[in-house]
């Protein structure tokens, strides 16, 4: 190849390669972006809602029934034998999850006491009546369990825990002091 021609072929590899690199030193890239729209996610919620409990002494004297409500009294009351306490103990359900299932639990161990006298107690928990005023699925082996869904989300389930102050003698004198009653709700198979 004469020399004309390889000065040629030269100069005209260096203005391709000047060229094809963008000249003024830069190496540019082939991009691209664009944005997507945003997705929103919402999160479930387990939750129970306290509602004001209350206490009714049923009691018949004289062949007279009644009842008074002794929420904030119970202490200064002297129960006899044959007189019905009643505790309605409501609690709103707060039940949001896609397939979200969840165990409601009514404790009432406590109710009677731990420091009340062992046959007082014993005798009240042993007449002890607990009902709920919906129908919810019971946990099979587990008392006063229940299944609840999304579809009892706000319903407000009440519990009626009815008691007797026994009749018979042992129980006469002696000090009961009620404890608490426990809602508790627990999701269905959580991870620990």
């Amino acid at each position: 190849m004469p020399r004309p021609r390889l000065v040629r072929a030269a100069v005209a590899g260096v203005v391709g390669l000047a060229l094809l690199s963008g000249g003024g030193g830069s190496y540019a890239e082939w991009f691209d972006t664009a944005t997507m729209g945003g997705a929103t996610v919402t999160s479930g919620q387990l939750l129970l809602e306290q509602q004001a409990m209350s206490v009714t002494l049923t009691r018949t004297a004289n062949g007279a029934t009644t009842s008074q409500d002794v929420t904030g009294g119970l202490a200064a009351q002297r129960l006899i034998g044959g007189d019905t306490l009643t505790f309605t103990v409501p609690v709103k359900l707060l039940v949001q999850g896609d397939t979200l299932t969840a165990t409601l639990t009514l404790d009432t161990s406590a109710i009677a006491g731990h420091d009340s006298s062992a046959a007082l107690r014993d005798a009240m928990v042993r007449g002890m009546t607990v009902r709920i005023n919906q129908a919810l699925t019971p946990v099979p082996g587990t008392p006063r369990s229940w299944t609840v869904t999304p579809a009892q989300h706000n319903t407000v389930v009440t519990a009626t825990i009815t008691t007797t102050v026994p009749t018979s003698g042992g129980t006469q004198g002696q000090t009961l002091t009620p404890g608490a009653i426990t809602w508790s709700l627990t999701q269905n198979g959580a991870a620990a």
